[in-house]
């Protein structure tokens, strides 16, 4: 499995995003920052994103394919994405990768 090539360069623009105010938070106010927004924690992207889909995506989704069946196709796509998303969250865990690739 493979992850889109957009789903990875959309990932990183946000985890960048993050990752920057993140940083401002320790510079400037000296906290620490949630994991989401933590540089350090870049391999936990993975499994946030798959919390992602979980909390957000497959509801909406779901919902969409129920009032349409020319939805049915994103439900789809999101659960192949999540699919994708969990398996780069495992290798992560076992240590066979480092965040995103």
């Amino acid at each position: 499995m493979v992850l889109s090539v957009l789903s990875v360069q959309i990932a990183e623009l946000v985890a960048t995003e993050f990752f920057e105010q993140g940083d401002k938070e320790r510079r400037e106010l000296n906290i620490e920052p949630s994991d989401l927004m933590n540089r350090e924690k870049k391999d936990k992207i993975p499994s946030m994103q798959v919390s992602f889909i979980d909390a957000i995506c497959t509801q909406l989704y779901e919902t969409l394919a129920g009032m349409s069946e020319y939805c049915s196709p994103l439900l789809e796509g999101c659960q192949k994405n999540r699919q994708q998303w969990k398996h780069l969250a495992e290798e992560c865990e076992k240590g066979l990768v480092n965040g995103l690739v």
